[in-house]
């Protein structure tokens, strides 16, 4: 994801077609309206009780929600104040991400107004929450695994991502994950916490293999111009990796080209 999501107003035409339309530039695209339940799962979407009383009856959301009206800046503040009650930061991790997961609109607002104070639970996490990633997992959609079982199928298993507006993606083989070593898949916090994507571990030309499959099915799936961010691989691999796919594709690695 990237940091912000405006929020969008659905139309239709005159033929019933709808369309999304962001109110910050003004584009519109069309889409199939999801609605009741189906669109209260959508965390994309989903507003919550921030969802205009103008757009209830057409996403089939009347009655699923409690009557009032909450203006996105009073979530905001709704939502910050009980983070501050929580008792330590794993606590307030696991409240982040549960919010993440149901309401993405309030998820960015609440990072836009309070970043300085829940970009460290966010995106660096506390050593709690990355040892214990597998302990809190819900089963969100929050990155793609990738093993070296996949070997072949990487650009299949790509199909399988639910979005096609993919610019940027980060991946790792999660064998150095700030300072704690190799977490396995507990390391996925780290990655969703920047944009999220998970290549297990194994060595030499398997290995090699896989990412190689992972860069040209990226390619072939998203353009050529997708962004692939290398972050906390080993060193024996890192400046190797970057040295063989930094003239082919456009891609960097954060700890060595951005880490001071």
């Amino acid at each position: 994801r990237l940091p912000a999501r405006s929020h969008k107003t659905i139309v239709t035409d005159s033929n019933n077609n709808y369309f999304l339309i962001n109110n910050s530039t003004k584009k519109s695209c069309q889409c199939a309206l999801l609605k009741g339940e189906a669109h209260a799962k959508n965390p994309v979407e989903y507003q919550g009780v921030s969802t205009p009383l103008s757009e209830r009856d057409e996403l089939g959301l009347r009655g699923l929600l409690p009557a009032t009206y909450l203006p996105l800046k009073l979530e905001v503040e709704r939502c910050i104040s009980r983070l501050r009650e929580k008792p330590d930061p794993l606590e307030q991790y696991i409240y982040l991400r549960n919010i993440q997961d149901v309401n993405e609109n309030l998820f960015y607002a609440l990072l836009i107004q309070h970043t300085a104070e829940l970009m460290p639970i966010v995106y660096t996490a506390r050593p709690s929450a990355r040892r214990r990633y597998s302990h809190i997992y819900r089963g969100a959609l929050r990155g793609l695994y990738l093993s070296i079982d996949d070997s072949g199928h990487v650009r299949k298993i790509l199909d399988n991502w639910p979005y096609g507006n993919v610019t940027t993606i980060v991946v790792t083989d999660g064998e150095r994950i700030l300072g704690l070593g190799d977490l396995g898949v507990n390391g996925m916090g780290i990655p969703i916490g920047k944009l999220a994507l998970y290549s297990a571990r194994e060595r030499g030309p398997t290995y090699d293999a896989l990412v190689a499959e992972f860069v040209s099915a990226v390619r072939d799936k998203f353009g050529a111009n997708v962004l692939i961010q290398f972050g906390d691989f080993g060193n024996a691999n890192a400046f190797r990796l970057l040295d063989c796919f930094k003239d082919s594709c456009t891609c960097f690695n954060n700890d060595i080209q951005g880490t001071a």
